[in-house]
């Protein structure tokens, strides 16, 4: 009876320093209130990033985000990797009465620039000419729009190309890898034309730990654009802070996090001069404090910056100024925890 009660005892001091400790760490989080600060949508997948004040949400990314791809002739996504000239290339986009007008300009050429309207019923009815496209071994299924534009874009970037667009929210499927689909969710959706997620967060105290590496050994500090993400969020803990989240609210739309985001060489180019940094900057430093193997099964390290989100399937729109809480945060056993952490804020209410 008495080992029964040491038992019990025991358990019930371990639950509550758990709680106790859980409900400090995410208090800092809390009463900072961390807060929306940037949103931005790229309407041409790896073209140039326009900053809106409010988004709509989808299952595939923000309204208007990599909603059009280039590709070369074979149908292989073009993307800055390669052709770095593509960032200069700025679009905007409008849509009125079911129509979607596209405009891009030369960053370096202000003269220079093209227009396409495209009708979002004309897309998915098969007026326009369906092609397949391929983004990361992915094929999807397209509609393939303006023939100006097109030769426009070609001239411009040195390759035979076009541009495509989505068929329709609705018809598009492009599902998240298994092992991404965290709880069951098999109807994940990987995003329009993005590289895997439909949306990626970001801290601007995450830049600040950046940019003071980078100060330290000596380099130019970089903008948020560098990473282009969607959403950037302010008054976070500390540097890096979202690494420990599995599930945030913002406003009232429920988003969880897929993984942390490992970097290619993109942040590596001058999203303004459209020229890659000779000296591999900011990933060569990088990869003196943010370099892991946290999503390579083969144990390959890759830089990480920024955390891809998917949607709980809610509908409605994010906006500069809306409140972020963290609905849950993950542990070494990553965002499986999240039921017991569930379980400890509950009882953490009681305390």
């Amino acid at each position: 009876m008495l080992n029964s009660i040491i038992t019990i005892l025991a358990i019930a001091f371990g639950v509550g320093l758990v709680v106790l400790l859980l409900k400090v760490s995410l208090s800092r989080t809390k009463d900072r209130s961390t807060v929306v600060s940037h949103l931005y949508v790229y309407p041409v997948k790896s073209l140039g990033g326009v900053e809106v004040d409010e988004a709509s949400v989808s299952r595939i990314g923000f309204r208007f985000d990599r909603r059009f791809i280039v590709a070369d002739k074979d149908g292989m996504m073009l993307s800055q990797r390669k052709h770095p000239r593509m960032a200069t290339l700025q679009p905007s986009v409008e849509e009125k009465d079911g129509v979607i007008n596209l405009k891009i300009h030369d960053r370096h050429d202000p003269s220079s620039e093209c227009e396409v309207s495209v009708s979002l019923e004309d897309a998915a009815s098969g007026r326009y000419p369906f092609v397949t496209v391929e983004v990361w071994g992915a094929k999807i299924r397209a509609a393939r729009v303006g023939d100006a534009v097109s030769k426009w874009l070609s001239d411009k970037i040195g390759v035979d190309c076009y541009l495509a667009t989505v068929i329709s929210d609705s018809a598009h499927d492009r599902k998240l890898k298994p092992k991404y689909q965290v709880h069951g969710h098999k109807e994940d959706q990987a995003g329009a034309f993005s590289d895997g997620f439909p949306y990626l967060l970001a801290s601007e105290e995450s830049l600040v730990g950046v940019n003071a590496q980078l100060k330290l050994a000596g380099v130019s500090t970089i903008g948020m654009e560098r990473f282009r993400p969607n959403i950037v969020v302010k008054n976070v803990s500390k540097p890096f802070a979202e690494d420990n989240w599995a599930e945030i609210k913002i406003g009232s739309l429920r988003f969880r996090v897929a993984k942390p985001c490992d970097r290619c060489s993109m942040p590596t180019i001058d999203q303004k001069a459209g020229v890659r940094d000779k000296t591999n900057q900011p990933t060569r430093t990088m990869k003196k404090f943010r370099y892991f193997s946290w999503t390579k099964s083969n144990g390959e390290k890759a830089v990480y910056f920024g955390q891809n989100l998917v949607c709980h399937g809610d509908t409605g729109k994010i906006k500069r100024g809306d409140k972020l809480s963290v609905i849950c945060g993950t542990s070494a056993l990553g965002c499986q925890t999240s039921v017991l952490t569930k379980v400890m804020l509950k009882l953490s209410s009681l305390f």
